[in-house]
């Protein structure tokens, strides 16, 4: 099977893993049909995807011992797909949109790790880098088309918002049809040695980008809050932030491998910055404006750190054929789970000090992302000067 054919598969995948996001535009409209939910009950239709994420990911990553990653990929497209129906015919309960959120997350968790992983396993060093990126732009890509065509969707009927997760049923077939099945089944060898993916780099690593998902997560959690408590706009522009949001994240997959070449020492503090940019926006002035041009900039950061982190595994792993696959697992299960406790993190955070609004919610966020932007610089510092010092001591 030809290697354009394979990616064509890991790019079909790639449209549906902002699926996620198209929950978050929702959230208004949720909160509206259950007034007696608490915002964060309502929120957890969003966040309950990013916890299921977090188990659907661990899981998946075991299943890699005992089947196929091309197997597996097809199980997240189908629960993707019933996470979709679910609220098209269950409507009386909150617990059914909790439930369809649990299944979308699933089948996210399930597919992004695995995807990653399968790259790895196909290609290596810079066309598996290329291929990453571009993967990412995809995935940016298909987030926008979705994302749109769910807030016109939801226009009309917020509910009709849940079709567009169909979009997954089509994947499956393009999974069957152009991945190939001599996909690797991982075995432990002596040449692989320990599994644990938790090198002392790693670690670091892995840390910074937990407390810089957790406030992140600020934007997609509040954003239809914010628009409705300061009344500057719809769903419809809910949607159309979500939908730049994606498209933040096309640009980077596209520029990810130049940047990271050129920022390589700094490139995660420079990714906090712009995030803090993002988010300082609607602080300074809150328009349509300021709220597009948030979500694109936090958009960008936010899939340019995650394609790195993705791209640097193998590396940080020491090149451990076994450690891969669970390193890349614990890279996206960091974000997801980091993302998921955001809203509680920042919400309570909130209370302490301000109001409890949404726009103080970013107040709480911008000054987090700042602490994380000097942490984060302080870590890949640390981390350079260290690789140079164990370089020295081997050429001596």
């Amino acid at each position: 099977m030809s290697k354009n054919k394979t990616k064509f598969g890991i790019y079909a995948i790639q449209t549906l893993l902002y699926m996620q996001v198209v929950l978050s535009i929702l959230l208004a409209s949720i909160s509206e049909v259950f007034p007696d939910a608490p915002i964060l009950m309502v929120q957890l239709v969003f966040n309950i995807a990013l916890f299921a994420y977090f188990l659907a990911s661990f899981v998946a990553s075991m299943l890699t011992r005992i089947m196929t990653k091309k197997i597996i990929l097809m199980a997240g497209a189908i629960l993707l797909a019933l996470g979709g129906v679910i609220p098209l015919f269950l409507q009386s309960s909150i617990i059914f949109f909790i439930l369809s959120g649990a299944l979308i997350g699933m089948g996210c968790g399930v597919m992004e790790p695995i995807n990653a992983t399968y790259v790895h396993e196909k290609f290596s060093g810079d066309e598996a880098e290329r291929t990453l990126g571009i993967g990412y732009a995809v995935a940016g890509l298909g987030g926008m088309v979705f994302i749109q065509l769910a807030a016109v969707l939801a226009e009309k009927n917020w509910i009709h918002g849940y079709y567009v997760m169909l979009a997954a049923v089509p994947v499956l077939l393009i999974i069957t049809v152009c991945l190939p099945n001599n996909g690797r089944i991982e075995k432990k060898t002596e040449k692989s040695g320990k599994a644990t993916p938790f090198t002392k780099s790693m670690v670091l690593i892995l840390a910074v980008f937990a407390g810089y998902s957790v406030f992140q997560g600020t934007l997609l959690n509040n954003l239809s809050f914010l628009l409705e408590e300061e009344g500057v706009g719809s769903v419809s522009l809910a949607g159309s932030a979500a939908m730049l949001y994606s498209g933040g994240g096309v640009v980077a997959g596209l520029v990810a491998e130049r940047i990271e070449k050129i920022l390589k020492k700094s490139i995660f503090g420079v990714v906090c910055l712009i995030n803090l940019a993002g988010m300082l926006l609607p602080l300074l002035s809150l328009s349509s404006f300021s709220i597009v041009t948030a979500s694109v900039l936090c958009g960008f950061g936010c899939a340019l750190f995650t394609v790195i982190c993705l791209a640097y595994v193998p590396e940080l792993v020491r090149y451990n054929e076994l450690a891969i696959a669970p390193g890349t697992t614990a890279v996206l299960i960091i974000f997801n789970l980091a993302t998921f406790v955001s809203a509680a993190i920042v919400n309570n955070l909130t209370v302490l000090f301000l109001p409890d609004k949404a726009i103080s919610r970013f107040v709480i966020s911008v000054i987090g992302m700042a602490i994380m932007a000097v942490i984060a610089f302080i870590v890949q510092l640390y981390l350079s000067k260290s690789v140079k010092s164990s370089n020295q001591e081997e050429q001596q």
